[in-house]
């Protein structure tokens, strides 16, 4: 049987002030690999490829996820702890989760209930308006980029294309950056703002409550016109029956006119917390 790919650096490599273990995974520009820290804890160490470096706008989007993500304290968001260069080497270390992304869940158990779908939402929301708060917007929110720890806390990661709201981009004009399957009308045509956050995280409750996408297909720009033309699946279509007040709070988040949609994460926390207290009173505004 093939073995899967070793990881680019060995057991026992030592970049910055941290030293691999193993790797966790490897992304369309980078390894993340378990480390341990100049204290003895255990880190998420993230390295790009090295192919990865000769493109100068890569390099300054990788500095700035690591800046933009130092700037960000908050329960629901993963932590950076230090972004930096070694011997030629780029690097960011975060705070490891003990857990498993959402998307794998979702995988394995999609469906998800409607109170854990909502509880979840509703920590990416608050992840969401702190960052928006301190103007920075994700832009590429999806199940991939949310961990769900064993504790049972949600947290949000991966801000490496996030930009401070107002500030020019980085990437070559015309050129999509994102995840089609999330990605709001208005990316594909030109600059977003926080309510592309909101589109992704509405069609991600979508897909925790009725196991599939509202929209899907193998090519990436008939994915994107058909968020950009294609209206929700009718809810009496749908496999799993919504509320009404839930689908009202997706269909408003999924509006195709950034105007027509919830327009703060902090509303839509709110809203998600008094449609979880509305079908269950017993939740008593609780995580």
């Amino acid at each position: 049987m093939a073995q899967p790919p070793p990881g680019e650096l060995p057991c026992g490599f030592r970049i910055g002030r941290y030293t691999v273990v193993d790797p966790l995974g490897r992304g369309a520009m980078a390894w993340t690999y378990r480390a341990t820290g100049p204290d003895g804890r255990l880190v998420a160490l993230k390295v790009p490829y090295r192919r990865c470096l000769t493109d100068p706008t890569f390099v300054v989007r990788f500095l700035q996820e690591g800046a933009l993500g130092a700037r960000l304290h908050h329960p629901a968001i993963v932590r950076v702890l230090e972004a930096g260069e070694d011997e030629g080497r780029l690097f960011i270390a975060m705070e490891l989760v003990d857990g498993r992304t959402l998307a794998s869940v979702m995988v394995a158990r999609a469906p998800l209930p409607l109170p854990v779908g909502l509880g979840i939402a509703r920590e990416v929301a608050s992840a969401l308006a702190h960052a928006h708060a301190q103007g920075i917007i994700h832009r590429d929110l999806k199940p991939e980029n949310v961990m769900l720890s064993r504790d049972g806390s949600v947290r949000v990661l991966d801000f490496g294309i996030a930009r401070i709201a107002g500030e020019r981009g980085l990437t070559t004009a015309g050129t999509f950056i994102g995840s089609p399957r999330y990605a709001a009308p208005e990316a594909a045509v030109g600059p977003v703002d926080a309510r592309a956050d909101l589109y992704a995280l509405g069609i991600m409750l979508f897909e925790m409550l009725e196991g599939q996408p509202p929209f899907d297909d193998p090519s990436p720009v008939r994915l994107l016109l058909l968020h950009a033309r294609q209206p929700l699946p009718a809810p009496e279509t749908l496999p799993v029956a919504l509320p009404d007040e839930v689908w009202r709070l997706v269909s408003g988040l999924c509006a195709k006119d950034p105007a027509a949609r919830i327009q703060t994460a902090f509303a839509v926390q709110d809203e998600l917390e008094r449609v979880r207290e509305r079908l269950d009173p017993r939740s008593g505004g609780g995580g």
